[in-house]
């Protein structure tokens, strides 16, 4: 099949009509180059084309072969400010993948404290043994957009520490103090000690713009599994909670694995001496809280 030139396009011909012996025998079936007689003779450079696409398309291939390009299919490069971590796939409904085969939930805490300070004993062995509390490298490949916080009379009086608490554990405390809260009546809350209420008002909040800030898009069909709620038997893409919980041992600034509750994971500013406060112990105003109720 050829090509014939009308008005400056291309038609499809069978074939050429030959006018003179220096047009082409055809377009698209095979190149070839004829001279006229006392006509210097020019290179091809459709040929020079082929070839050097020929050479580059070589390369490109023996470059990915080699590992040196990579594609990326996912979204466009991102700034990271935080480790980038192994992942797994787990199905949600149990607590398989999700830290030690303990109970985390049930309906009687909701209506007995003494089961609530069981479950949330459970609670605290999701959290790695410096609470997530880490310090960074300078060869970390993520940025570190602020400065440290500095603590001090953590551990005993007049000790010092400086480090960073890892977002995930953060929203960990915060669910969990939530959860000590579920059988709080609303006569409670108006007698409740105003710190805590703030608190707890702060994590409400600090969990809704952090569950649409990760924005987990994984989509939830039926699973014929469980029935109680769409939610479970659902395989979801998930940080390896193993890899997390090592990274955030290695890094720990402080071991707090005797400690029954965290301290509070908000950083409040205080004129003591020129020095932040580094906490609110709530875990004595949690106490006093509930013996007044008990």
């Amino acid at each position: 099949m050829a090509f014939e030139k009308q008005d400056g396009l291309y038609d499809d011909v069978e074939s050429l009509t030959a006018t003179s012996d220096s047009e082409t025998a055809g377009f698209m079936g095979g190149i070839k180059t004829v001279r006229e007689p006392g006509r210097r003779w020019r290179p091809n450079f459709s040929i020079l084309r082929v070839v050097l696409e020929i050479a580059l398309t070589t390369t490109l291939v023996a470059l990915f072969a080699s590992g040196s390009i990579h594609i990326s299919r996912g979204a466009p490069n991102y700034r990271k400010f935080g480790p980038t971590l192994p992942r797994k796939e787990v199905i949600l409904g149990n607590a398989a993948g999700f830290g030690p085969p303990l109970e985390y939930n049930n309906q009687e805490m909701l209506q007995n404290r003494t089961e609530m300070a069981r479950i949330h004993r459970n609670w605290q062995q999701l959290f790695p043994k410096g609470r997530g509390y880490i310090s960074t490298h300078p060869d970390d490949d993520f940025e570190v957009l602020h400065p440290p916080f500095e603590m001090w009379d953590v551990l005993v009086d007049g000790d010092h520490y400086e480090g960073y608490i890892m977002a995930v554990y953060h929203q960990l405390h915060c669910l969990s103090i939530l959860t000590t809260s579920l059988p709080t009546s609303i006569d409670d809350w108006k007698e409740m000690n105003p710190k805590i209420k703030e608190h707890r008002s702060h994590c409400v909040e600090y969990l809704r713009q952090s569950i649409l800030c990760s924005g987990d898009t994984t989509l939830e069909g039926e699973t014929g599994s469980w029935t109680k709620s769409t939610g479970w038997g659902q395989t979801h893409s998930c940080v390896d909670f193993d890899a997390l919980t090592d990274f955030a041992n290695d890094r720990a600034i402080w071991d707090l694995r005797e400690e029954l509750l965290p301290q509070n994971f908000d950083f409040h500013k205080a004129d003591v001496e020129g020095k932040p406060r580094n906490k609110v112990d709530e875990t004595k105003l949690i106490e006093e809280e509930e013996k007044k109720n008990s």
